[in-house]
């Protein structure tokens, strides 16, 4: 695809809800239903939809992108206007997937995939401009704080492995554990055997 300052890279697709990507294939089959071809742009310019026949002309030039984010602007005003709620701009959707980072990535490698996916040259300008905590999320994590709640599966499955001396020092795995390990024993007190302090 391509991005900012005449610059392109190749995207793989997020790991978002199936009824967007199906959403997706279906304007991709309506585009070539048209006349389109794998060349031209996936979200082609209105006027170069507004006539059929100029598509399905065998030699022609491939359609450019849109030159501004205009029709992208409206496309999503439209879309919030059919669903009834308040309008959200196109860089919400990245805001989102910057916001869902976490939930999957578990290594420094992967969230360095993750924001180079986003078309961020560092990961310093995911987490600078697009990791903003909602006030809804700030509560349940401190929330989360209060009630002591537990680690993810992945975060113990790491720390096991940390324990048991599988993890090459150095690595974003062994660092990252050796984090929460740090976490683990600032945040809980461990009993001590034979103490008389066992739960």
């Amino acid at each position: 695809m391509r991005i900012k300052n005449s610059k392109s890279q190749k995207t793989w697709w997020f790991p978002v809800d199936e009824e967007i990507r199906k959403i997706l294939i279906e304007w991709i089959e309506e585009l070539l239903d048209l006349g389109c071809t794998g060349a031209d742009a996936l979200f082609p310019p209105d006027r170069s939809l507004a006539s059929t026949k100029l598509l399905e002309r065998s030699l022609r030039v491939a359609i450019e992108p849109c030159d501004s984010d205009t029709g992208v602007r409206r496309a999503f005003k439209r879309i919030c206007q059919a669903a009834a709620i308040g309008y959200y701009n196109p860089h919400c959707a990245k805001h989102y997937l910057a916001s869902i980072r976490d939930d999957f990535c578990r290594t420094s490698e992967q969230r360095r995939a993750w924001s180079q996916n986003l078309g961020h040259e560092t990961e310093t300008i995911t987490e600078a401009h697009y990791r903003k905590v909602s006030e809804e999320r700030q509560g349940e994590i401190f929330n989360d704080f209060r009630q002591g709640s537990s680690l993810p599966i992945e975060d113990l499955e790491l720390l096991v492995s940390l324990h048991e001396h599988e993890l090459t020092p150095g690595t974003p795995d062994f660092n990252r554990a050796r984090k929460l390990s740090d976490e683990c024993k600032s945040r809980y007190i461990y009993p001590v055997a034979g103490s008389g302090n066992e739960t």
